[in-house]
Formats: C-alpha cells, sequence, structure tokens
C-alpha cells in the first residue's frame, strides 16, 4: 500500500485528510508551521529543509514524501490555502514532483483501507444511477437501521435499481446473469465497519468491510433476516440468481444456502468458520491480482491452525473458479492487490429452527432454501475429511 493511516489520528479526520489531499497538484498553494517537530530529531532536519516551500511541488522538491504531507495535513503542520485557485511565480518542482504525487494519489488508501479515488468514483457512480431514477440525495433525510448513514443508504439503493435493471434486461435477452454484472452492482454497493468477525481480521485490524445477507442468529437464539437483505430486494436477488445459474453439473438442485457473507477489501486469515451446516461455495469479483482461496479439504479440527502445514493446503483461484469447500475445515485468503470483492454462499447451522415467515422471507428474495433433498446433494460434493498427522 502506498501509505497508511496516520497514529492516533480519528478515523474522520484522516478520511477528511485524505480527500483533501487527492485533489492537489503540484501548483496548490501550502505554507508550513515553523518549527512544528522535535528539535535534534531527524524528522526535524528533514521538517526544517521541506518547511521552507510555498506549493505541494516545492515540498516534494525540497525532500518532503507524500506520506510526510499526508501526516503533516493531519497534524495541521501542514496548511493548505483556502483559495486553491492561488498560484505562485517561480514555484521550483516539475515533471518528476508531479509523477511522485500522481502515483501516490492513484493508489492512495484511507482509514477504511479503500482506495480514495476509487472510492470517490463510486460514490459519483451511484449519484448518476440516483439521478438517472430521478432520486435526490436531499431526498434522504433519515436512516433505515442505526448502521446505514444517509450516504451510505443512498449508494446502496443505487445498488439495488441497478440490480433491478440488469435483472430485467437478463429476463427480456434470456440469458444468464454475468460475473459482470454482479461486478456492476458490487461496485456500488457501500460496506459498513464490521468489528464483529474477529476469527477473520488480518493482523493490525480491528474492522473488516464484510456485510452478512440473509439469515443469521442472533444471541438470544431467535433466526431472522438482515436489514440489507429486507431492504435491498434486487441487490440480493441478482446475487442469487447469479449463484443458481452456476449450478454445478453434479447437482439435479440449486445449491441451497440460506446467507451470504460479502467482503471487500481484506485478507481473511486462517480461520474455521463456527456451526455452518454443509459446504459453501465462494467467488470473487473485481480487478486484482493474488487472493487465491487456500483451504485445508483434510482437515478434522483435531490440529490446532498454526501446526497445519502449508504443503497440505489446496489453493484456488476464485476469480476464475467457483470454489466449493466446508467452511468448517481450515482455509484463509492470500494477499492481493487491487480491488476485491467475494461472496460466499453458505447455510446457517439449524437454519430449519427459523420461522415459516422467515424463510418465506429469504425465498421471495430468491435464497435457495435447503431441503433435504438439496443439502444431501450438495454434501455429497465433499468427502469427509481425512485429518493430517504431525
Amino acid at each position: 500500500r502506498a501509505c497508511c493511516s496516520p497514529l492516533n489520528m480519528p478515523q474522520a479526520k484522516t478520511e477528511t485528510a485524505y480527500q483533501l489531499l487527492s485533489t492537489w497538484s503540484i501548483a496548490t498553494v501550502i505554507k508550513f508551521v515553523p518549527d512544528a517537530k522535535k528539535p535534534g530529531t531527524k524528522s526535524y532536519e528533514r521538517y526544517q529543509e521541506y518547511a521552507k516551500a510555498r506549493t505541494v511541488g516545492e515540498a516534494l522538491f525540497y525532500g518532503a514524501t507524500c506520506p510526510d504531507l499526508l501526516h503533516d495535513l493531519c497534524k495541521k503542520y501542514l496548511i493548505p490555502n483556502r483559495d486553491q485557485r492561488r498560484t505562485v511565480k517561480n514555484a521550483v518542482g516539475g515533471q518528476a514532483e508531479e509523477e511522485k504525487l500522481k502515483r501516490f494519489i492513484a493508489c492512495m488508501r484511507g482509514p477504511s483501507g479503500t482506495n480514495i479515488k476509487l472510492k470517490q468514483k463510486k460514490k459519483i457512480k451511484a449519484m448518476q444511477q440516483l439521478s438517472k431514477m430521478g432520486i435526490d440525495l436531499k431526498q434522504f433525510t433519515g436512516e433505515r437501521h442505526c448502521k446505514e448513514t444517509n450516504e451510505l443508504q443512498a449508494q446502496r439503493l443505487a445498488a439495488d435499481l441497478a440490480a433491478h435493471e440488469l435483472l430485467i434486461k437478463a429476463e427480456k435477452a434470456r440469458r444468464k446473469i454475468t460475473d459482470k454484472d454482479i461486478t456492476e452492482v458490487l461496485d456500488l454497493w457501500a460496506f459498513v465497519k464490521n468489528e464483529t468477525r474477529q476469527n477473520v481480521l488480518p493482523q493490525n485490524k480491528s474492522w473488516v468491510h464484510s456485510d452478512t445477507l440473509g439469515l443469521i442468529r442472533d444471541r438470544t437464539g431467535t433466526y431472522m433476516t438482515t436489514a440489507p437483505a429486507r431492504d435491498y430486494p434486487h441487490f440480493i436477488k441478482i446475487l442469487c440468481k447469479w449463484l443458481s445459474d452456476q449450478r454445478p453439473p453434479e447437482l439435479s438442485v440449486d445449491f441451497p444456502f440460506t446467507t451470504i457473507s460479502l467482503n471487500y477489501g481484506y485478507s481473511a486469515k486462517r480461520h474455521r468458520d463456527a456451526g455452518n451446516h454443509g459446504p459453501s461455495m465462494a467467488k470473487a469479483f473485481g480487478n486484482f491480482k493474488g487472493g487465491h482461496l487456500c483451504y485445508w479439504p483434510d482437515d478434522d479440527k483435531s490440529l490446532p491452525l498454526d501446526q497445519l502445514r502449508d504443503e497440505d493446503k489446496v489453493r484456488i483461484d476464485t476469480s476464475t473458479h467457483l470454489a466449493v469447500f466446508d467452511g468448517n475445515r481450515a482455509h484463509e485468503v492470500e494477499d492481493f492487490k487491487g480491488e476485491r470483492y467475494s461472496l460466499v454462499f453458505f447455510s446457517v447451522g439449524k437454519y430449519w429452527k427459523a420461522t415459516q415467515e422467515v424463510q418465506s422471507q429469504l425465498a421471495d428474495r430468491g435464497f435457495a432454501v435447503p431441503a433435504d433433498e438439496s443439502m444431501a446433494q450438495a454434501r455429497s460434493l465433499l468427502p469427509p475429511p481425512r485429518g493430517y498427522s504431525n
């Protein structure tokens, strides 16, 4: 990654800094607070060199790095001129500094782990989708539930509307839902921070972008449909229709599942899911390199996760293949570069305890709610684990 979040900075503050820096050019007029860093340190000496700069280009020319500028902006050591149209005569810095800044901005990731430029394009695309349907963001005056801001709701609605259009087009053309269709709606979807998936968190992260869509069981043992699955029916339907269109030839019925785990922008650490019933299916989407699913097919849980051997794992390129695996067995995702989404279709343990009303909600959204026959066929896809010896 090009950089990470400045330490001890609130997320809202760093998010604003990333967004502001992403609009800069080498001609952007700035000034630095004199003697802002501790004397006698290397950072002080470097700062004194580039603090005389009047523009972003000059700061880079005098030895500052782009992460330096971001850090100093967050700390309020760097103050951009309010009038971004202002210019400075005879400023130093040229093509080399311009290329540094462009490269940094192109791959710059904010505190949410998201490429800032792509995130902005995503928002613009969502607003264009809403505008096409005659919907104004100003109409969003409330929140659907506690985790949805108006902006998040607007982006998710845009994804839902786009999914509706694609479903209609596919039906008229009598064609299947494609990977391209799914990527199109995923590019519009907005994620919340998920701090509950402790078993998948990469090192040094306290949350990930992961949404659970469909059936869940709460702490009291009650089965219910998640809010996004209720509120955005077409988005859910297109994901379900895509999986139905990919049915493996070994199955005479659709692969059964009650829930979809939608993930973005992180590599899940080695883990075992807790309490899934039957196998899962996984597929990755987006423009990325790497990110293979690693799976230990003979994991019988007799060994701790850290004692499983790399030579026993199977690497699956889920960007090109739909993977069938048992989520209760050890698996992880390799590091990747780029923008990666993944969909994991699975069934919650004891799903049959859900009320008929909840099961009908799921079926209406396109979930292939498990029946005895469909689950038996799905389970036949995977042999039982043989275990690994030390």
